[in-house]
């Protein structure tokens, strides 16, 4: 590891890294189940990458010295595999426990000499963090009952076996190191406090496993071997409770070494046996036990090991942190799944926009006989002849026409209420009527998708936007957000309509003899015509309306030969107003449905965890 400051830029930058890819692996862990029809057991990696990070990484950037934090040896095994007769081995008195029954050891205990306190936890705030701790005492145990009703209540204890109530049998097989006792994880119910029991493992500069005949091919045992191994934390293995002749450790040795691929193997070297002894008593067991030379051996490649010392942490640490990095993939691969089913709803929401509105609102609408705006227009290019003498007729009919738009615009809040059966007085107007059928159809195929989708998958995203898209809520917001939108959008269609009349009418000038013509038909404008546009309110732009206005200039207009120029006019006013319509319906309708499957991570979180998990590995590759 680098010789650097707590607060040198190198160790800022790797503090940075490492909590962003906590954060990052956290919401992994979150969606991070084994598939409900499942028979395999899970391989918890996401969970222990993220206790490598929070008990073992994070707290060496704190504290850059590795020796100012003690080395940690965890004991663990299966159920009845004798964990604390062996932590009572290398303490040298029987300060662990002991019990035949099942699952009597539910939490992680630390043993150390009181001088060397609780520096180990005080100093390191993502270790153990939500965990209660108790002092020279066990930690009270949860009936099976209790944990399936409650939930697994973290706890630690931190004792120090010199004022517990254990007779000293032999020194400790090293004084300045901190021995842990942690659960089993054999058990179905031991699965609710394996995550302690991952965030211990990954605590430890050395790991002494425990196994009898009853359990050393355990599944589960081999997984979390597996995780040790490959993290690069130093394995002993204790073949405990041997019987006298028994060629149980030649099976163990040889079944250890041959790992199924993708299982790290254990050299037959790091296997050590442990003999069954019966006594009258524990406290006789142990004295009995710590004779034996299977003993005397354990305990002396326990003191080797460890007092090899910041080398034999910087090994924990640099192989913790290729683990993760060379796992990355896999731990991440809920955020990668995450992100994928929401791009999939994305495209799912963009599809059904399409084909459920869009599409129908092109059909009903732009290529039906509702359609007005281009009638609209022209009556726009009629609005711009100007004949001396006519000005009040032209000016009255200009009226008419904003009135009308403005009370339109004073009604479409309204109108779009209409659209989710709220009952409403006024006129929706064919564009918005044909608005509300279309929407009718796109929340119904959105509801009818998203229902598909909770009912394919175990994500709990899907049921959430199928309550969402049902809410009484949801929907009205979704109508006031429309409501004010389309007045703007109404607003840019006025334009629009505007600037192809300005653009007809230059043609129009061009043309000397059409230009007088068309003046004349403004002149015959009667005030019948007029009155009939205002008295329609402005939402009746039919033909029976405007009909009497624009049929002469379409008439002249084909006479001239410009039937194919007002046809392409037309065309291309119905493509920008599907495309402003397209726009609107993309931010007020479309986005905020999109969003409601919220992404855990984005594409540019997880482009980064892969430069924050190398800046670690570079970290803690130079030994300090």
């Amino acid at each position: 590891m680098p010789d650097v400051t707590r607060d040198s830029p190198p160790c800022r930058s790797a503090v940075a890294a490492c909590d962003r890819l906590l954060a990052l692996i956290d919401r992994a862990v979150a969606l991070d189940a084994p598939p409900a029809d499942s028979e395999s057991v899970h391989v918890p990696v996401a969970r222990y990458a993220a206790a490598l990070l929070r008990q073992k990484l994070r707290p060496a950037l704190d504290s850059p010295r590795l020796a100012d934090d003690p080395l940690h040896v965890v004991v663990f095994g299966g159920t009845n595999s004798g964990k604390s007769t062996v932590l009572n081995l290398l303490l040298g008195r029987p300060a662990a426990a002991m019990s035949f029954r099942a699952r009597f050891s539910q939490h992680p205990e630390a043993y150390r000499l009181a001088a060397l306190g609780n520096r180990f936890l005080d100093a390191f705030p993502t270790r153990f963090a939500d965990y209660t701790r108790y002092q020279d005492r066990h930690p009270p145990r949860q009936d099976d009952n209790a944990l399936r009703a409650e939930g697994y209540r973290a706890a630690l204890a931190v004792n120090d076996p010199t004022r517990l109530d254990a007779p000293p049998l032999a020194p400790p097989a090293a004084s300045a190191a901190i021995f842990w006792d942690i659960p089993d994880f054999s058990t179905e119910e031991a699965q609710l406090y394996l995550p302690t029991v991952l965030d211990t493992l990954a605590l430890a500069d050395l790991v002494v496993m425990t196994l009898t005949r009853e359990n050393y091919a355990d599944h589960r045992g081999r997984l979390l071997r597996g995780l040790i191994l490959d993290s690069r934390i130093p394995l002993l293995v204790v073949a405990n409770k041997l019987e006298p002749g028994s060629a149980l450790l030649d099976d163990v040795r040889r079944k250890l070494a041959e790992e199924r691929p993708g299982h790290s193997p254990t050299p037959a070297d790091r296997i050590l046996p442990l003999p069954q002894v019966v006594a009258e008593s524990e406290v006789a067991r142990l004295d009995r036990l710590l004779a034996t030379p299977e003993a005397t051996e354990l305990r002396r490649r326990v003191a080797a090991e460890l007092a090899t010392g910041p080398r034999l942490r910087h090994a924990a640490l640099l192989g913790g942190s290729q683990m993760l990095q060379r796992h990355l993939d896999q731990i991440l691969a809920p955020l990668h799944a995450a992100l994928t089913r929401h791009r999939d709803w994305e495209s799912r929401v963009a599809s059904l926009t399409r084909s459920a509105f869009l599409d129908p609102y092109r059909r009903d609408y732009l290529d039906g006989e509702r359609y007005v705006e281009f009638n609209q227009a022209l009556v726009k290019v009629l609005d711009l002849l100007e004949v001396p003498g006519i000005g009040p007729i032209v000016s009255g009919v200009s009226r008419g026409l904003r009135s009308a738009s403005r009370w339109v615009f004073a009604t479409v809040a309204r109108g779009v209420q209409g659209l989710f059966g709220i009952r409403s007085t006024a006129r929706r107007g064919p564009e918005l009527d044909a608005i509300a059928h279309a929407f009718e159809r796109w929340i119904e195929a959105l509801r009818g998708e998203a229902q598909s989708l909770a009912a394919q998958s175990t994500d709990p995203a899907w049921p959430a936007i199928v309550r969402t898209l049902a809410s009484p809520s949801f929907l009205p917001h979704l109508a006031d957000s429309l409501g004010a939108a389309y007045l703007d959008y109404r607003a840019r269609i006025d334009q629009i309509t505007s600037d192809r009349a300005h653009t007809l009418y230059n043609l129009i000038t061009q043309r000397p003899r059409l230009l007088t013509a068309l003046r004349g038909i403004k002149l015959s404008l009667d005030v019948g015509t007029t009155s009939l546009i205002v008295a329609s309110g402005g939402l009746d732009w039919t033909d029976a309306v405007v009909g009497p206005l624009v049929a002469p200039l379409q008439r002249l207009a084909l006479e001239a030969g410009l039937d194919p120029y007002l046809q392409l006019q037309k065309t291309q006013l119905k493509q920008q107003q599907l495309a402003a319509l397209t726009q609107l319906v993309e931010q007020q309708l479309v986005q905020p449905v999109q969003s409601l499957y919220h992404v855990p991570a984005t594409t540019a979180d997880l482009a980064a965890a892969a430069a924050d998990a190398a800046l670690l590995t570079a970290t803690f590759r130079s030994p300090q």
